[in-house]
């Protein structure tokens, strides 16, 4: 408790910090918005990377064999602060800020080596606000108004051979809804009053992830995992006027999740060193759809790396000598391309971070640090310089 009360107080401080919108990236209105990468806590720190850092303290969702490291009931408890500045050729350069819940994991071995765990996160967010210019002539604005996303509860199950060998399987159901609000500003001088439409898209749906830790040479392991394609059920609904008023259905349909496959290396390299290495592929194209999903869909890839080193072993050492710093990098590409000038989104960033043990060995409390670029103004028209700071709390249940 002594630990848990000053998380409590920090995570209220994240989401009182000031914030200049109530919305993030206007790139999040794109398909079914900006995606949260699963690396929440340690990974963050090392370049999003940890597919093969079995540690007992790593709850990445995309290798559940990671679970089998895990000898002890375990809990975590992730928040995230994003902040982005973009630029998109005026002389303004808005800037959007929030603070959301990433994670909540609960992880229980069982004995005999199998592990069993529940994890609820978000997959994708797409709070947005983007003002759409009317044609000359026409003595009116519309507004759109994104908010929501879909997220995800997982299932988990590991067991390991001799240590040696780690296998998991995930089960994912997928739920959530993104809400668009359509609003239409008239002129004073027409006296007409502004309306507004609300339109409500709701998803449901189920993926598994199959995963595999080994150790084959002393203290380097690696890992892989496989996520399957998701077919989600997509119930389109309006309000017309009011989300008072009873709900009107307007489409059902099929939209696909795709398919992930995730591998990477851990090695130590030292008694107080540790490197990461992680590779990712998302197969968006198989996953589209529709049209304009065919258009603007891209296959993501993403790569990045790290370190972590612990700067004492000692005994007697200091507390803050015993506090271990990461640094890492990462690049990839969006799933989503920009508009209007059609082409892919890139991104690269740096990460680091501190990681205070708790008194006892009862857990550790991370903090995270990114600072990374999103698009390009040659080749999208825009782009964004975002900074995050998350805070995870990973504590073991005796």
């Amino acid at each position: 408790m002594r630990f848990f009360i000053p998380f409590c107080i920090l995570t209220s401080i994240l989401l009182l910090l000031p914030q200049k919108a109530d919305c993030g990236s206007p790139y999040a209105a794109n398909g079914l918005g900006i995606l949260v990468p699963d690396d929440q806590g340690r990974a963050q720190t090392m370049g999003s990377a940890g597919a093969a850092y079995g540690d007992g303290m790593n709850l990445m969702r995309g290798n559940p064999a990671l679970l089998g490291t895990v000898t002890t009931h375990t809990y975590a408890i992730s928040m995230l602060y994003d902040k982005t500045k973009m630029f998109y050729g005026g002389t303004e350069q808005p800037e959007y800020a929030r603070t959301n819940p990433s994670l909540v994991k609960f992880v229980f071995p069982l004995g005999r080596g199998l592990v069993v765990s529940w994890g609820l996160s978000p997959y994708s967010r797409a709070d947005a606000k983007i003002n759409i210019n009317a044609e000359p002539g026409v003595k009116y604005n519309d507004k759109l108004t994104t908010s929501g996303g879909i997220n995800i509860s997982t299932v988990g199950f590991a067991g390991s051979i001799k240590k040696r060998l780690y296998l998991g399987i995930a089960f994912n159901y997928h739920f959530g809804a993104i809400d668009e609000n359509w609003t239409r500003i008239f002129d004073e001088d027409m006296d007409l009053h502004n309306t507004t439409d609300y339109l409500k898209r709701k998803y449901k749906g189920y993926s598994a992830t199959f995963g595999v830790l080994v150790n084959p040479y002393k203290q380097t392991y690696v890992g892989f995992g496989y996520t399957t394609q998701a077919a989600l059920d997509l119930n389109v609904v309006v309000h017309p006027g009011s989300v008072l008023e009873s709900e009107i259905p307007v489409e059902r349909t099929k939209v696909n999740l795709p398919s992930m496959i995730r591998m990477g290396v851990s090695s130590q390299l030292a008694s107080r060193l540790i490197t990461v290495l992680d590779y990712s592929y998302e197969l968006w194209e198989d996953a589209a759809k529709t049209t304009k999903e065919k258009a603007m869909y891209n296959n993501s890839h993403h790569f990045g790396g790290g370190i972590r080193l612990l700067p004492s072993t000692r005994f007697n050492a200091s507390y803050y000598k015993t506090v271990p710093v990461s640094l890492g990098f990462k690049i990839g590409t969006q799933y989503y391309k920009s508009y209007p000038k059609i082409d892919v989104v890139s991104e690269k960033a740096v990460t680091m971070g501190f990681e205070f043990p708790l008194k006892g060995k009862i857990g550790i409390l991370i903090s995270s640090f990114e600072y990374g670029t999103r698009g390009d103004k040659d080749k999208n028209g825009w782009d964004e310089t975002y900074f995050s700071f998350g805070l995870s709390l990973i504590g073991k249940i005796r």
